[in-house]
């Protein structure tokens, strides 16, 4: 009876084919691993082929020069900092000498005292000119007059400079904060780009004349935030060494971030941080075809950084 409806359904054939197909997934899976072979054999050999033509294209002497001026770049750096350093502390001295003159008590004491002295030794003259018959003597009187009230003119004048000192020194450390944020942000990586120039300029030129401040250039600047690949970046055989950095991509922290990409004993990786990013994710621009963000041809472009 089983035979018979074995038969009748045709469950031999059935079976063999039923045999080939559960084995198919196993056979894929061998071919799979085949195939990753070959290719890791043949990406091994392509790397190897790089690597010859890399050595023998002079790339040793490339990667020193390359650490030399990383190098130089940490040594500047430093100036940098130490100069801005003595600048605070100059900053620091000229705000506590120009608050001590601003001091309405000691002020007013000094005014008083020289004021009082001026007008004693002023009506002292004018008396002693009134006993002389000599009309120069009047005239001297009459220049001294003239020449305190010039006084006082010019301590209006030098107070009024001084209030313009102290404006434009906050201008200038709102700018310098938005640069070390800048900096810290690893915006001046040589893989930066910023497509609002012509808002720079406009901005920076309304906080040095008092009308802006430098959150609002921090705004801008990440605004008009966005990476490029720089030419010659991309390798088949994907040699790790950064040459003359790594890429930095969203969501892929690397071994250092902001501004620990000068750093010489760091290998140049670099993400910045999450503060950095615009309202919308970076643009990348990869420098040899004309399918990149349209804005960048629509406005002024500039770049940070150099080519080592």
């Amino acid at each position: 009876m089983d035979g018979l409806t074995a038969k009748h359904i045709g469950f031999a054939d059935a079976r063999l084919n039923y045999a080939m197909l559960i084995q198919i997934p196993e056979r894929l899976r061998e071919h799979a691993r085949l195939q990753q072979e070959i290719a890791d054999s043949q990406k091994r050999a392509l790397e190897e082929v790089e690597r010859k033509a890399l050595s023998a294209a002079g790339e040793d002497e490339l990667v020193r020069k390359m650490e030399e001026a990383r190098r130089k770049l940490a040594e500047a750096d430093g100036a940098v900092e130490r100069a801005q350093a003595a600048l605070r502390a100059t900053d620091e001295r000229r705000d506590a000498l120009i608050a001590s003159l601003e001091d309405e008590t000691y002020r007013e004491a000094l005014n008083i005292i020289a004021m009082a002295d001026a007008q004693d030794r002023l009506e002292t003259l004018v008396q002693e000119a009134k006993r002389t018959p000599t009309p120069a003597d009047d005239a001297m009187v009459q220049r001294i007059g003239e020449l305190n009230e010039r006084i006082e003119r010019i301590d209006a004048e030098i107070a009024e400079l001084r209030k313009s000192a102290r404006s434009i020194a906050e201008r200038r450390l709102e700018v310098e904060r938005a640069r070390d944020r800048f900096r810290k942000s690893g915006y001046d990586h040589p893989d930066v780009i910023f497509d609002n120039e012509l808002d720079l300029e406009r901005i920076l030129g309304q906080i040095l004349g008092g009308a802006a401040t430098g959150s609002v250039l921090w705004d801008i600047l990440r605004a008009g935030f966005g990476l490029r690949y720089p030419g010659g970046r991309r390798r088949s055989g994907g040699l790790t060494f950064p040459f003359p950095f790594p890429i930095p991509m969203p969501g892929r922290h690397g071994e250092t971030g902001g501004d620990e990409w000068r750093r010489p004993d760091s290998r140049g990786g670099w993400f910045p941080p999450e503060d950095a990013w615009g309202k919308s994710r970076p643009r990348y621009d990869d420098d040899d075809d004309d399918d990149d963000d349209e804005r960048h041809h629509r406005r002024g472009k500039w770049e940070t950084g150099g080519r080592f």
